[in-house]
């Protein structure tokens, strides 16, 4: 008995996954998010005055050090990352893409960073101000809609996060032009040294595919028993035109079925006749009872 019921369970699942919606191959809606380029082709790079280093696509080894950070830049991803050195006159680096996010899609932001500053060695107390880096959703109009991630490191500190892989869904913008800003911003002149390095950004939209569902039924003689190798055709909303016998219990389906559409069912016979040879079906799930019996 156990047997049979975990075949059963077995087959159900497998039935649910199969006429449950997919996801059909994501289409990549950022620009050089590799920065592979070796430049910033596709991004916005803006710097806060005076800058101790601007934004600059290198590789690895690259940038100002000290103790205990920031450490020189490490790409952990293809040949180049984006990086800045954080501290500046009072004020933000940013760096920012528009993407448009196509209408019905689900989409999925990835990216990866490593974020240093230092707050200890050449300050201390509220002199040092702090410094905040933080992972931003705008409109085009640069009006804040989301923050996604945020760190502050705060005065007399510092901050190393190492390289981490972060995600975020943005499906909520589904048909709309948002802008992805990477932010680092300090709030004393010239305090740090510090150092923000950013890899692998990618937005990957997912247009769903329609949920596949199965529509049949039984023909039956007068006296109710099942009548094989009667004929039943299938018509979609989009012209195409399917058509099935049925089985030696009189059972016919058709499979693969996209839901949300009306199909027009009708059964032909040389033998019988029916009162209502044509019907129309709205399908939104399973059918397996659209029957006919044959008048004798």
């Amino acid at each position: 008995m156990k047997r049979h019921s975990l075949l059963a369970i077995t087959i159900l699942t497998l039935t649910f996954l199969f006429h449950t919606a997919k996801d059909v191959s994501g289409v990549e809606l950022i620009a050089n998010g590799g920065f592979e380029t070796g430049n910033f082709s596709g991004w916005t790079a803006t710097n806060a005055p005076s800058p101790f280093e601007t934004w600059r696509v290198t590789g690895s080894g690259v940038g100002y050090t000290d103790s205990p950070v920031p450490t020189a830049t490490s790409v952990v991803q293809g040949s180049f990352n984006a990086h800045q050195a954080v501290a500046s006159n009072i004020g933000s680096f940013l760096l920012s893409q528009d993407v448009t996010i196509p209408a019905m899609n689900t989409a999925t932001f990835t990216w990866r960073h490593r974020y240093q500053m230092n707050l200890s060695t050449y300050c201390s107390g509220a002199a040092c101000g702090t410094a905040t880096f933080a992972v931003e959703i705008l409109n085009t109009s640069n009006v804040l809609l989301q923050t996604i991630y945020t760190i502050t490191t705060p005065s007399s500190s510092n901050t190393n996060t190492g390289w981490t892989s972060n995600t975020a869904n943005l499906s909520a913008y589904a048909g709309q032009t948002i802008r992805i800003r990477f932010r680092t911003t300090v709030t004393a002149n010239f305090q740090g040294p510090g150092r923000l390095e950013v890899d692998g950004v990618s937005v990957n939209a997912l247009s769903p595919v329609a949920a596949e569902v199965s529509v049949g039924g039984q023909i039956n003689s007068a006296n109710g028993t099942g009548i094989r190798n009667v004929a039943v055709s299938l018509t979609q909303t989009n012209g195409s035109t399917r058509t099935v016998k049925t089985n030696a219990f009189g059972y016919y389906n058709f499979e693969g079925i996209e839901v949300g559409q009306s199909v027009t069912l009708t059964v032909n016979s040389k033998r019988y006749t029916f009162a209502n040879p044509t019907r129309i079906v709205s399908v939104s799930e399973n059918v397996s009872d659209v029957d006919w019996t044959a008048i004798e």
